[in-house]
């Protein structure tokens, strides 16, 4: 007797199954394990099994559930080191060569602005792809021929 009450507490704490979605205007107004009568403009769908179990103000288009929660925003803001995994080992050379370039009789660098921009980003361990700074001390690069400019638009994409 008791195994027989422990297995009907399991049956009755499952939850039914959502074989079901009740759509109106491309949208799931409800999920349940049996259809019922309803009238235009809404209209049962049955859930593939293939299928995630879509939830209430889920969009259905041609025979696709999928939630219209919109992904999170790629970061615009890295660490310097995921920054600079963006780049190539010949793009990394070629910014190093212009960054350390001093000038032979006086022994400073050639670039001071651009190797001061390159030490806070190193310092700061943050690297923000939006900054205008950003962009122009990539341009740099790419007046240099290191980069091209599409090249240097996938390093900025987010």
């Amino acid at each position: 007797m008791r195994k027989i009450f422990s297995i009907l507490l399991v049956l009755l704490a499952t939850p039914a199954s959502a074989d079901f979605a009740l759509i109106h205007n491309g949208k799931v107004a409800q999920v349940a394990s049996q259809e019922f009568p309803v009238s235009a403009p809404l209209f049962w769908v049955e859930i593939p099994p293939s299928s995630p179990t879509p939830q209430t103000g889920w969009l259905y288009e041609g025979d696709v559930f999928y939630d219209p929660t919109p992904l999170p925003a790629k970061p615009t803001v890295l660490t310097y080191s995921d920054f600079e995994g963006r780049f190539t080992q010949e793009e990394l050379s070629g910014m190093a060569a212009i960054i350390y370039e001093t000038d032979l009789a006086t022994g400073k660098p050639k670039n001071p602005e651009i190797l001061r921009q390159y030490n806070l980003g190193v310092a700061a361990n943050r690297v923000d792809l939006k900054s205008p700074k950003m962009a122009e001390f990539l341009g740099v690069f790419e007046a240099a021929g290191i980069l091209s400019a599409q090249r240097k638009a996938e390093i900025l994409a987010p």
